[in-house]
């Protein structure tokens, strides 16, 4: 899992955290990917539509000291984790911590599956642009998504039919019966 928990420079309103989060899981296919193996044991992966659940949690802080604050992001966490898995999702978590009109802070979870390191900062990013248009009203502007996993997916199946792939296939599996004799710690 990829996890942040992020000072906010004031207090976020669940309201509009909740649309946020909404818009960004029906923008981006990967949060959205459910996982399950088949009748031959084979993993398979299946993008869902979004089922309106909001995977968003408010954990009261309000007049807490930060040695109880700390105590409830560990806490927070540890939900998380219990919470992370691929079949069932979800993939992306929130946590926000109200602390009144103190600045909030939240914790954001997705799981490696669907971001890597820069996904997950640029998902970031997006997720305080929605929140900060939509808190201020002012028009939000969004950029069309980029392809997302099924389109990439679909991309890979056709050029893995193209004669440029196909012509490889015998020179890797060569290489895949190859004696390579590399150093190991252990048989097997």
């Amino acid at each position: 899992l990829m996890v942040n928990l992020l000072q906010a420079s004031q207090p976020l309103h669940a309201e509009f955290l909740g649309q946020a989060l909404a818009l960004l899981i029906e923008r981006h296919d990967a949060l959205r990917l459910s996982h399950y193996q088949d009748e031959q044991g084979n993993w398979q992966s299946e993008i869902l539509p979004h089922n309106g659940e909001l995977p968003l949690a408010i954990v009261d802080c309000i007049g807490v000291d930060e040695t109880t604050l700390a105590e409830r992001a560990v806490e927070a966490r540890a939900r998380i984790d219990a919470n992370s898995n691929l079949v069932t999702g979800p993939l992306i978590q929130l946590v926000l911590f109200d602390r009144g009109d103190q600045p909030s802070r939240l914790m954001v979870s997705v799981h490696h599956y669907a971001v890597d390191a820069i996904a997950f900062g640029l998902l970031l990013q997006e997720l305080q642009h929605i929140y900060s248009c939509l808190s201020s009203g002012v028009e939000l502007r969004l950029p069309p998504p980029v392809p997302g996993y099924g389109d990439y997916a679909r991309y890979v199946g056709s050029y893995a039919a193209t004669p440029e792939c196909t012509a490889q296939v015998d020179y890797w599996q060569t290489l895949g019966r190859r004696d390579h004799n590399l150093p190991v710690d252990y048989d097997n």
